[in-house]
């Protein structure tokens, strides 16, 4: 057994195979790890309340905690130990969960990593609350139930979820309009304090979940020096506007390091031609991956000309910058967005067809790709002509992870 780190594997929950061998029990498992390992990564399920006042009672030295919360996508962090000395929070896989740790809701750790989460929610009721309140609304006849032909209750938990949020900051709205011209309090020191240093946000609501982050701890971007989103596999934008990172970023003043790779998910290619427009002001390191379409976008010589102005974030020491994704979004999602946008515009729309369907190891034509690479050296060059430094980039995105998309085997040959 290691003494820097231990993995805990827990009985899944119910809707999982019966006949799946099951984990020795939590008991049996703690007693055999060091109390005062400080990495630990407990897989299949979160714990229970009585699984953490079992933890907490055992380990001693916690700094980097992963939970993994396997098939059943469930969430129960709301009493991970307070005494340990907490750095690093990674949850993985969680799905429609409230997050109720003081940990993220105080913003007491250093790092927050989301790997592969949807609907994740760090403010407001939880899914019981939600469900309670719907069920008294149909009670007083304010809304109508669902049932199949045979009978099944469906409720749609997002659903309920958008609806909270939508009344709960129209009110806010409200409120902040009648508090205009009276003494509107400001928020104290205490609810901006952020130890949140590092955020990282893995695929899936990449978005949403910035726009839940903002509307519910907005003190979590007040110190805030790296940020990694990866957004490549179109499971976004069900919440907000495609507009999120340029409403943002630029109001990260605090902002070191910012690393993206993005896809091709924005209904408006707009929100990835012009987002060079919106970045951080006082970056030192910018590591960009995106779809090699930018390349041929009418705004790309505005890129061009931004890296070479000196003015155009004067503080840049190291750049990586990379065009080789393709524009392939999954066929049920692509169809949910077209449906999507001719509901709202009352036209049809035009579904644009994925690049080169043949190839689909690459999923970019080799021209392409030579002008993408092309592209990313009129960048390369600017920046160097800065004396910034430019260099391969590289993303640390373990090999188990779906939505692998590694570096194009015919770059260095272009």
């Amino acid at each position: 057994m290691s003494s820097t780190s231990a993995t805990i594997t827990l009985a899944p929950g119910p809707n999982t195979d019966e006949d799946r061998p099951k984990p020795p029990s939590l008991e049996s498992q703690v007693q055999q790890i060091p109390r005062s390992v400080p990495r630990l990564e407990i897989q299949e399920e979160t714990p229970s309340d009585a699984d953490w006042a079992q933890l907490g009672a055992h380990f001693t030295s916690i700094k980097d905690l992963t939970l993994s919360s396997g098939f059943n996508e469930h969430l129960n962090d709301s009493n991970i130990p307070l005494h340990w000395p907490l750095e690093r929070l990674v949850l993985n896989s969680a799905c429609g969960e409230l997050s109720r740790t003081q940990w993220i809701r105080d913003a007491r750790l250093r790092h927050l990593r989301l790997e592969f989460t949807m609907g994740l929610r760090f403010g407001g009721p939880a899914n019981e609350e939600l469900e309670k309140a719907y069920d008294e609304r149909v009670a007083r006849g304010e809304e109508e139930e669902y049932r199949t032909s045979n009978g099944i209750r469906i409720v749609c938990l997002p659903a309920l979820v958008q609806r909270w949020f939508e009344e709960k900051y129209a009110q806010d709205h409200r409120q902040d309009k009648q508090n205009e011209e009276g003494s509107s309090e400001n928020p104290s020191q205490h609810e901006l304090s952020s130890n949140i240093e590092t955020l990282e946000i893995i695929e899936n609501d990449v978005h949403d979940v910035l726009l839940r982050l903002c509307l519910s701890l907005p003190r979590v971007f007040s110190t805030l020096k790296t940020l990694n989103l990866r957004a490549t596999n179109g499971c976004d934008f069900h919440y907000g506007s495609d507009d999120v990172l340029h409403q943002l970023l630029p109001q990260l003043d605090t902002l070191k390091t910012l690393t993206l790779t993005l896809g091709s998910e924005y209904s408006d290619p707009a929100y990835l031609t012009r987002l060079y427009r919106h970045l951080p002001p006082n970056l030192g390191e910018l590591r960009f991956r995106g779809a090699a379409r930018l390349a041929k976008s009418d705004a790309w010589p505005e890129w061009v000309r931004a890296f070479q102005d000196p003015g155009f974030l004067p503080q840049l020491q190291r750049l990586s910058f990379l065009l080789d994704l393709g524009q392939k979004v999954d066929p049920f999602i692509a169809s949910a967005r077209k449906q999507q946008r001719e509901s709202e515009s009352g036209d049809s729309v035009q579904q644009p067809e994925n690049e080169n369907p043949a190839d689909e190891k690459h999923n970019v034509s080799t021209e392409d790709l030579r002008l993408a690479k092309r592209a990313c050296e009129q960048i390369w060059k600017a920046a160097g002509e800065r004396l910034i430094a430019v260099e391969p980039f590289s993303e640390d995105y373990p090999a188990e992870f779906p939505d692998q998309k590694p570096l194009d085997d015919r770059w260095e040959g272009l």
